[in-house]
């Protein structure tokens, strides 16, 4: 954190915070159960006109809709969080960058006006892993080349007004414009990404928000 003041009128403050996460010993139970069970089913069922690759998991569903490709649903998702124990966590902002400014008029016409504003950065985020094929010919989801989320930046701004009305009462009025700017508009964020690169899940902006307050201090 930085804050200081510029000069009689300007102040300004940085805040720049940098995070990073590793997993370790994920599902120490889980994954190597669910890798037996795969190995199981493939050494019994590969091949053959029975087993899970031939049983739908419902009478409505269509015939990629098998309890063979569920479980292997199942095991993208667990070799997925296999590859990324002992690794930083991408599917986490790094870099956050928040930065404030004010001027404060002291003299003049405008003696009493303060005007500012504020810009909060979130860098970019993985929202989700390409597949590729591993030395055993396995689907396994590319976690060193992740599709990633576009960083955001947002910025608000206010101005105010500080008069005393009398030797006792002090008023204030103010207005703020919240996300007045915002670099992805009004355009939804994508978070969730499948992984030939398909959207799947998006977040609604923040949306813009502007108030006018009246302030009495006795």
């Amino acid at each position: 954190d930085v804050v200081g003041r510029i000069t009689d009128s300007l102040s300004l403050s940085l805040n720049v915070a940098q995070q990073e996460t590793v997993t370790s010993n994920t599902g120490p139970v889980a994954i190597p159960l669910a890798f037996e069970i795969e190995e199981i089913i493939n050494q019994n069922f590969s091949g053959l006109d029975y087993g899970p690759w031939a049983i739908r998991d419902s009478p409505f569903q269509v015939e990629a809709g098998t309890l063979g490709t569920r479980y292997a649903a199942v095991m993208r998702e667990m070799r997925l969080q296999a590859a990324l124990d002992n690794t930083v966590s991408q599917e986490q902002r790094e870099w956050r960058i928040n930065m404030t400014a004010r001027y404060d008029f002291l003299e003049g016409a405008l003696k009493g006006f303060q005007v500012g504003g504020s810009l909060r950065y979130q860098d970019e985020i993985a929202g989700g892993y390409p597949n590729l094929l591993d030395e055993f010919g396995n689907v396994v989801p590319d976690v060193a080349n992740p599709w990633l989320g576009p960083d955001a930046l947002d910025g608000d701004m206010f101005i105010r007004y500080r008069r005393p009305l009398t030797d006792k009462i002090d008023w204030t009025i103010q207005f703020n414009a919240r996300n007045l700017y915002r670099k992805s508009g009004s355009k939804d964020i994508p978070i969730g990404i499948d992984p030939d690169g398909t959207v799947n899940l998006v977040r609604i902006p923040v949306e813009q928000q502007f108030f006018l307050t009246n302030t009495f201090s006795f």
